[in-house]
């Protein structure tokens, strides 16, 4: 009996030690798009292979977030144009704050091109921008 009690004791420990699932590591770190409020274009035409700055104001959701990327979705001539926030750290003050960014459209064919800034999963802000 003493035998089967340190056999299951000896399994238990074995078991436990060698468990396959990663402890849960809090990384605290999580990407989100953020909503674009404003949009800023001084110009809607600009030459082929020439950048042309559109100004952007995003928002934050907490203290922890900073500017990550731009995710670009093309379909032809039509652009939805989205801001990736990184939020990093596990302690963060919940407040909603702007920031601004600086997006650079580009284009090497001559046309007119339709951007759409993401204010939320179906509302947009639309630009036009003509490529000579």
């Amino acid at each position: 009996m003493k035998k089967i009690f340190c056999l299951f004791a000896m399994l238990s420990v074995a078991l436990v030690s060698c468990d396959d699932e990663p402890e849960v590591a809090e990384n605290c770190v999580n990407y989100k798009h953020s909503k674009i409020s404003e949009v800023v274009l001084e110009d809607t035409t600009v030459n082929v292979n020439e950048d042309l700055p559109i100004e952007l104001t995003y928002e934050l959701v907490n203290s922890c977030g900073n500017f990550y990327d731009f995710e670009v979705n093309r379909d032809v001539n039509n652009y939805v144009i989205k801001v990736k926030s990184k939020y990093e750290g596990c302690t963060c003050n919940e407040m909603i704050s702007s920031k601004n960014t600086t997006y650079y459209f580009r284009s090497t064919q001559t046309g007119v091109y339709t951007l759409h800034f993401s204010v939320s999963n179906d509302q947009y802000i639309t630009k036009t921008v003509t490529v000579i």
